[in-house]
């Protein structure tokens, strides 16, 4: 490999690094809608021997959750440093791991570096990150590492690599079950196009390859199985329709408009014809029947099943990060070089004022949020509503904002994520049953047209007498779009411009 070229693309790997972690700087908490609550279990991680408020609500249950990538990478980050930096410094190491995935993929893939797998830069604020479903492409992050040294390590003894791609699969699963999911696929997919690519007399069947290739595959499942006995995921699996099928499609530029992810997607998809067409762009043949494959598995695949959301779309997104590692570039002219350019800044740029201008209110909405807190003592119960009323939104941005009272007030909060089959901090009970009890603190458009019977709201809903008093204060996100005013039981002890703070009377 030619040492400039490779010199090139490292510089400017880590200036689109820096560059893509700017719009998450001005923010102590990313908005990112299942991050605070991520965050917040790793303060119980770190303080929960030192926390008798803690211990009372939580503890500890480790085990091999394949979804474990945030609780062994942060707690030790935070032993050095404020618990929030040490969730942004996971949040870095998760676009490096991305962005160096793609290029590193590519070096593998051609024998040559080159900065145009960096283009995946336009990517990284994808819908799944915007979710906040993070260890899942920190994941696909090491995936995208282990396929790219999987390939440079292909002409070594077979025995060598068993032994190392069956501790690096574990590595991928043990971070998240969809990106092994996602590593298994494209890895069976890639070595068969190989080998189907090759001529007849080399298509011989080879024993210990085929073993190399389905050992280390085999260990995860392995252990996921022997692991999961006594569990019971949720049986539900419902199918998206049409439109959620063609916005799954355009997971890897979607922010929270979704009109303008489809126009996005779609001049992308364009742009990438014509340069094939005028055959300024190749991919590689293996890459993109991975990425077929993936596609066709998109479209029949579930969009909830074994208790898990957005299957489809976690499933297709990383196609995105594949043909950015698959893409060579063959301009002619400069001048066509500026171009893409100029398209690729003009998009990152327009995307990026867009998805901070829906970010605007979260400096606003976290200030007032810490002056409710005030207000409470440590270790209180607290029951948090979210009232989302616009149709408009498509993704709860600040739900889990009030799981931060643990960080500040070593609360108990019923929404704190703590499922024994993927998190390792758990509810001591009674707690872990009123939880449940608890079906959901986000009452959203559809929502808000049955509590505006009176009976229910007072009766039914989780405003009523019998829910309440399991908790010492409830915290209302955009309580002024609730139909009807609060019972007696409560007294109002704070309002801000976001939130409204109430004492539950025993």
């Amino acid at each position: 490999m030619n040492t400039s070229p490779k010199r090139t693309t490292l510089i400017l790997l880590g200036v689109l690094w820096l560059v893509s972690l700017l719009p998450l700087a001005p923010f102590s908490t990313p908005p990112l809608s299942d991050y605070p609550n991520h965050l917040a279990r790793q303060h119980v991680h770190v303080n929960l021997n030192q926390s008798p408020s803690l211990q009372r609500y939580y503890h500890k249950n480790w085990a091999w959750q394949p979804n474990l990538a945030m609780d062994l990478i942060v707690p030790p980050l935070a032993r050095l440093m404020p618990i929030h930096w040490a969730g942004k410094c996971f949040l870095a190491i998760l676009f490096l791991l991305l962005l160096g995935g793609v290029t590193v993929l590519h070096a593998a893939l051609y024998r040559e570096w080159s900065p145009w797998p960096l283009l995946a830069v336009l990517f990284l604020y994808n819908r799944i990150f915007l979710w906040g479903f993070v260890n899942y492409l920190f994941g696909v992050g090491l995936a995208l590492w282990v396929l790219a040294a999987w390939i440079y390590l292909k002409p070594r003894p077979w025995f060598l690599r068993l032994t190392l791609f069956a501790l690096l699969s574990l590595v991928v699963y043990l971070s998240h079950l969809a990106a092994f999911l996602f590593f298994a696929i494209t890895l069976v997919v890639y070595e068969f196009s190989e080998w189907w690519s090759q001529t007849p007399r080399a298509k011989k069947p080879n024993l210990q390859s085929l073993s190399a290739l389905l050992v280390p595959l085999l260990v995860p499942v392995g252990v996921y199985f022997s692991t999961s006995q006594g569990s019971n995921p949720a049986n539900v699996m419902e199918w998206g329709t049409l439109r959620h099928k063609l916005l799954v499609l355009a997971s890897g530029v979607r922010n929270f408009h979704d009109r303008l992810a489809l126009v996005s997607c779609v001049l992308l998809f364009g742009v990438v014809v014509l340069l094939l067409v005028s055959k300024r762009l190749c991919l590689h043949k293996g890459l993109v029947a991975c990425a077929g494959v993936i596609l066709v598995l998109t479209l029949v695949a579930p969009e909830v099943a074994l208790g898990g959301d957005y299957i489809d779309t976690r499933l297709f997104l990383p196609a995105y990060f594949l043909l950015a590692s698959a893409a060579t570039w063959k301009f002619k002219k400069r001048w066509e070089t500026i171009g893409v350019l100029i398209i690729a800044t003009t998009f990152f740029v327009v995307s990026t004022g867009v998805l901070l201008y829906d970010w605007k209110p979260t400096v606003d909405i976290e200030k007032d949020l810490n002056k409710a807190l005030r207000h409470i003592p440590e270790g209180s119960k607290l029951l948090p509503v979210y009232v989302e009323p616009s149709p408009r939104v498509s993704l709860p941005i600040w739900r889990h904002m009030p799981n931060l009272a643990i960080i500040s007030k070593a609360a108990w909060v019923p929404t704190l994520f703590t499922m024994s089959r993927q998190q390792p901090i758990q509810m001591k009970q009674p707690y872990r049953s009123q939880a449940k009890q608890l079906s959901s603190d986000l009452i959203n458009i559809e929502k808000l047209p049955l509590l505006r019977d009176r009976a229910y709201f007072y009766q039914k809903s989780l405003f009523r007498l019998e829910n309440l008093r399991h908790y010492d204060y409830l915290l209302i996100f955009r309580q002024k779009h609730l139909p009807h005013p609060l019972g007696k039981s409560l007294r109002k002890i704070f309002e801000g411009r976001y939130y409204h703070l109430y004492q539950i009377k025993p």
